[in-house]
Protein backbone atom coordinates (compact mmCIF):
# COMPACT_ATOMS: atom_id res chain seq x y z
CA UNK A 1 0.00 0.00 0.00
CA UNK A 2 3.38 2.03 0.65
CA UNK A 3 4.18 2.69 -2.82
CA UNK A 4 0.84 2.83 -4.15
CA UNK A 5 0.37 5.97 -2.23
CA UNK A 6 3.68 7.78 -2.48
CA UNK A 7 3.30 6.56 -6.22
CA UNK A 8 3.64 10.22 -8.17
CA UNK A 9 6.80 10.93 -5.55
CA UNK A 10 4.20 14.03 -4.16
CA UNK A 11 6.25 14.52 -0.55
CA UNK A 12 5.06 13.51 2.54
CA UNK A 13 1.97 15.31 3.29
CA UNK A 14 -0.05 14.76 -0.56
CA UNK A 15 0.93 10.71 0.09
CA UNK A 16 0.19 10.73 4.16
CA UNK A 17 -3.61 13.16 2.67
CA UNK A 18 -4.27 10.15 -0.11
CA UNK A 19 -3.58 7.32 2.23
CA UNK A 20 -5.80 8.69 5.07
CA UNK A 21 -8.62 9.04 2.35
CA UNK A 22 -8.32 5.18 1.16
CA UNK A 23 -7.21 3.03 4.48
CA UNK A 24 -6.08 3.44 8.10
CA UNK A 25 -3.32 1.04 10.23
CA UNK A 26 -1.67 1.78 13.32
CA UNK A 27 1.54 3.91 13.03
CA UNK A 28 0.11 4.32 9.60
CA UNK A 29 1.69 8.38 9.28
CA UNK A 30 4.82 6.97 10.42
CA UNK A 31 5.68 4.27 8.17
CA UNK A 32 4.92 6.04 5.15
CA UNK A 33 7.27 9.11 6.46
CA UNK A 34 10.02 6.42 6.90
CA UNK A 35 9.02 4.86 3.02
CA UNK A 36 8.99 8.16 1.53
CA UNK A 37 12.34 9.51 3.33
CA UNK A 38 14.18 6.10 2.37
CA UNK A 39 12.17 6.63 -1.53
CA UNK A 40 15.69 6.52 -4.00
CA UNK A 41 13.69 8.31 -6.64
CA UNK A 42 12.63 11.67 -3.93
CA UNK A 43 16.30 11.79 -3.42
CA UNK A 44 17.66 12.06 -6.85
CA UNK A 45 15.78 14.77 -7.29
CA UNK A 46 15.71 16.84 -4.12
CA UNK A 47 17.96 18.88 -4.71
CA UNK A 48 15.65 20.23 -7.69
CA UNK A 49 12.94 21.62 -5.39
CA UNK A 50 14.79 24.31 -3.56
CA UNK A 51 13.20 27.52 -3.35
CA UNK A 52 14.74 30.43 -5.09
CA UNK A 53 15.97 33.36 -2.92
CA UNK A 54 13.55 35.73 -2.64
CA UNK A 55 14.88 39.66 -3.72
CA UNK A 56 13.80 42.53 -2.15
CA UNK A 57 13.07 45.48 -4.63
CA UNK A 58 12.89 49.53 -3.69
CA UNK A 59 9.36 50.72 -3.17
CA UNK A 60 8.90 53.81 -5.77
CA UNK A 61 8.24 57.43 -4.98
CA UNK A 62 5.55 57.57 -7.05
CA UNK A 63 2.88 55.36 -9.21
CA UNK A 64 4.39 53.89 -12.01
CA UNK A 65 7.85 54.14 -11.62
CA UNK A 66 7.99 50.39 -11.11
CA UNK A 67 5.81 47.82 -12.86
CA UNK A 68 5.96 43.92 -13.37
CA UNK A 69 4.58 42.17 -16.05
CA UNK A 70 4.24 38.22 -17.00
CA UNK A 71 2.19 35.87 -18.78
CA UNK A 72 -0.04 33.16 -17.52
CA UNK A 73 -2.65 30.98 -18.45
CA UNK A 74 -6.07 30.71 -17.43
CA UNK A 75 -8.91 28.30 -18.86
CA UNK A 76 -6.83 27.82 -22.12
CA UNK A 77 -6.84 31.45 -22.54
CA UNK A 78 -3.26 33.50 -22.20
CA UNK A 79 -3.25 36.44 -20.30
CA UNK A 80 -1.04 39.39 -19.23
CA UNK A 81 -0.60 40.85 -15.89
CA UNK A 82 1.10 44.18 -15.80
CA UNK A 83 1.17 45.43 -11.35
CA UNK A 84 2.59 48.81 -10.56
CA UNK A 85 5.02 48.54 -7.47
CA UNK A 86 3.76 51.46 -5.35
CA UNK A 87 0.35 51.05 -4.65
CA UNK A 88 0.17 47.17 -6.11
CA UNK A 89 -2.42 48.10 -8.62
CA UNK A 90 -2.56 45.58 -11.71
CA UNK A 91 -4.43 44.95 -14.61
CA UNK A 92 -5.17 41.77 -16.23
CA UNK A 93 -5.10 41.65 -20.07
CA UNK A 94 -6.50 39.03 -22.72
CA UNK A 95 -3.82 38.37 -25.16
CA UNK A 96 -4.49 36.01 -28.80
CA UNK A 97 -1.00 34.60 -28.57
CA UNK A 98 2.14 35.34 -26.30
CA UNK A 99 4.65 36.10 -28.50
CA UNK A 100 6.78 39.60 -28.75
CA UNK A 101 4.74 41.95 -30.62
CA UNK A 102 1.66 41.11 -28.73
CA UNK A 103 3.36 41.51 -25.22
CA UNK A 104 4.40 44.74 -26.22
CA UNK A 105 0.95 46.01 -27.91
CA UNK A 106 -0.65 45.61 -24.76
CA UNK A 107 2.21 47.66 -23.03
CA UNK A 108 2.11 50.30 -25.45
CA UNK A 109 -1.76 50.53 -24.34
CA UNK A 110 -0.69 50.63 -20.79
CA UNK A 111 2.49 52.96 -21.35
CA UNK A 112 -0.28 55.29 -23.60
CA UNK A 113 -2.63 55.88 -20.14
CA UNK A 114 0.00 55.79 -17.28
CA UNK A 115 3.60 56.90 -18.20
CA UNK A 116 6.42 54.93 -19.27
CA UNK A 117 8.27 53.50 -16.36
CA UNK A 118 11.43 53.76 -15.15
CA UNK A 119 11.51 50.28 -14.19
CA UNK A 120 10.42 47.17 -15.85
CA UNK A 121 10.73 43.71 -13.71
CA UNK A 122 9.88 40.27 -15.80
CA UNK A 123 10.90 36.95 -15.18
CA UNK A 124 12.78 37.11 -18.20
CA UNK A 125 10.63 34.60 -20.49
CA UNK A 126 11.61 34.47 -24.61
CA UNK A 127 8.92 37.44 -24.71
CA UNK A 128 11.03 39.56 -22.71
CA UNK A 129 14.31 38.59 -24.00
CA UNK A 130 14.09 38.46 -27.25
CA UNK A 131 15.14 41.16 -30.18
CA UNK A 132 12.38 42.77 -31.17
CA UNK A 133 11.55 43.54 -27.23
CA UNK A 134 14.83 44.85 -27.19
CA UNK A 135 14.63 47.21 -29.96
CA UNK A 136 11.53 48.17 -27.95
CA UNK A 137 13.28 48.80 -24.98
CA UNK A 138 15.28 51.29 -26.40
Amino acid sequence: MKPKVHAGHLGINSSLRRARELIYWPRMSSEIRQFIKACTTCAAYADCHRNEPLYMHEVPQIPWQKVGSDLFSYKEKQDMVMSEYLNRFFEIDLIPTSDSKTVIGKLKNHFTCYGIPDTLISNWGPQYTSSVFKVFQK
